[in-house]
């Protein structure tokens, strides 16, 4: 009978260490499977920033590692969301293994203010994909990436630069990033560090390499 028991409670260790291993998080998310982990996805309604479902809301959960992949809602398509970021407070993805996929929403735009970017991104590993970014700052880009090993993939800009690097601090280098059928419809391309990889990309100012 003691056999019996051991057994039963050694079954029932197995069983609750396997609920709590398979268990997934927060309200409006769903768990992925990525192999050995599981990915929380959460899918953007609102487009008025630093509100309940928005996408700046999406951004502070993934840099406290709540979640690894952003996409919209398609109620989102044709929508502009204003990112309100500035030079000293931009507003920065520095999660690493994120990835922020437009696929379903083809015609928004991600807006940029006069005085800087719409995203910087310093997390490494990131994937920015199926996006448009404009802005209307004649010097800063629609898009930073200040990171390493990371995709910006499908991605079409209105407005503004796309810049690979630091550009207030060209002194951090970057390296191992990747550019893929991209259409820079009025700005230009820079890029600082080394490794970098420009594929399939249509530009239509200047390309301009190091600092």
């Amino acid at each position: 009978m003691k056999k019996i028991l051991q057994y039963f409670a050694l079954m029932i260790g197995i069983l609750s260490f396997n609920i709590g291993w398979a268990q997934t998080y927060t309200v409006n998310t769903t768990a992925v499977d990525k192999g050995w982990f599981d990915a929380c996805v959460t899918t953007v309604p609102n487009w008025i920033t630093f509100t309940p479902g928005s996408f700046t809301e999406a951004i502070y959960k993934a840099n406290k590692g709540e979640i690894t992949d952003i996409v919209f809602d398609p109620s989102l398509n044709g929508q502009t969301i204003n990112m309100n970021g500035v030079p000293e407070n931009a507003i920065t993805l520095c999660g690493s293994n994120i990835t922020i996929d437009g696929n379903n929403v083809p015609t928004l735009t991600l807006q940029g203010p006069a005085e800087g970017p719409a995203l910087i991104v310093t997390g490494n590993n990131a994937t920015i994909k199926n996006l448009q970014f404009t802005t209307t700052s004649a010097f800063r880009g629609g898009l930073e990436y200040q990171t390493n090993n990371s995709f910006v993939e499908n991605c079409t800009f209105l407005n503004g630069n796309l810049y690979i690097g630091h550009i207030q601090n060209p002194a951090v280098y970057v390296q191992g990033n990747t550019i893929r059928n991209c259409d820079i419809q009025s700005g230009n391309l820079q890029i600082m560090g080394a490794e970098n990889k420009v594929l399939n990309t249509t530009i239509l100012g200047k390309i301009i390499i190091g600092h």
